[in-house]
């Protein structure tokens, strides 16, 4: 990867991946198989650090279920003990998403009780959506959308069944953030992130949520093109802290939504990190993306 070319398509506050990570994430992404080959062949310390050979950065950490997937799927061959740390990573994260999943299925029980119906959004959204397989994206809380006038009682009820909220909370009047049994983080949220800056807002992203099905039942779920606007707002932001889990997002999206409508609402001025993010998958991720389309 030219890591110049990198540079000029990543003009945001988050830290932006390294050609390994890079690497790591074309080959969990790609279609090809030979650039799925080429990639893996490149990934020679990666792999050394995957086998307990060195320190693996945490954001890897997190797509190593992805990479046995896209390793199965290609049937490339690897090393034993490559593949311990692979499947047990995946287990991992089998188990995470299983209780993820038993809880998002109780706080929306609950919910509906005062009439609440929240969008689901972030991990919960992508991973039960567009990714393969739930576990395969990495999720370590519940976000959902919720209108500010529904916080308070949502809350209430929520601590009946032993949730507790945190402190910090109170720092930020549009969310409301509390702890499950057990510690997940529920997070509240009576606006988009970057609704100020061209994201949907959360009236508009609530209207045009769509349907997926979790525990057996259908919930709702932030539309791929707000969820392709949303991660575009928190890598501007730097609230992302690291881009490389959302780069793997934006490709998974990108299978999910009609790319030429994400090209066609990056054209707008109001969304110039859109069009950055978009300008990265195709020409850094080497994504197959329509032509860029100008006002």
């Amino acid at each position: 990867m030219n890591l110049a070319l990198a540079n000029t398509h990543w003009p945001f506050a988050s830290r932006m991946p390294t050609t390994e990570e890079v690497q790591l994430v074309r080959l969990c992404l790609t279609a090809d198989r030979e650039e799925a080959e080429r990639s893996w062949n490149r990934l020679a310390e990666t792999r050394g650090k995957i086998a307990g050979r060195g320190e693996l950065r945490s954001p890897l950490r997190r797509l190593l279920p992805l990479l046995r997937h896209a390793l199965k799927l290609w049937d490339m061959p690897h090393a034993p003990d490559i593949e311990a740390a692979l499947t047990a990573a995946t287990l991992w994260e089998m188990q995470r998403a299983q209780r993820i999943e038993r809880v998002t299925c109780e706080v929306l029980d609950l919910l509906q009780q005062i009439g609440a119906h929240p969008v689901l959004l972030k991990g919960v959204a992508l991973g039960w959506r567009d990714y393969p397989k739930p576990w395969l994206r990495h999720c370590h809380d519940l976000d959902m959308l919720l209108p500010l006038e529904a916080h308070d009682a949502a809350e209430a009820l929520l601590m009946t069944k032993g949730a507790r909220r945190v402190a910090a909370a109170a720092e930020m009047p549009m969310t409301r953030l509390m702890l499950w049994p057990g510690g997940l983080p529920i997070l509240m949220h009576a606006r988009m992130c970057g609704e100020d800056r061209g994201a949907a807002s959360a009236q508009v992203a609530g209207e045009r949520a769509t349907a997926t099905l979790l525990c057996g039942r259908s919930v709702r779920i932030l539309h791929p093109l707000d969820c392709a606007l949303q991660l575009a707002s928190q890598l501007a932001e730097g609230t992302a802290r690291d881009g490389l889990g959302w780069v793997a997002d934006l490709g998974m999206l990108l299978r999910s939504v009609n790319a030429s409508s994400l090209v066609a609402e990056a054209s707008a001025p109001a969304v110039p990190a859109l069009e950055s993010m978009l300008e990265f998958a195709r020409h850094v991720l080497v994504m197959d993306m329509p032509a860029e389309r100008r006002a």
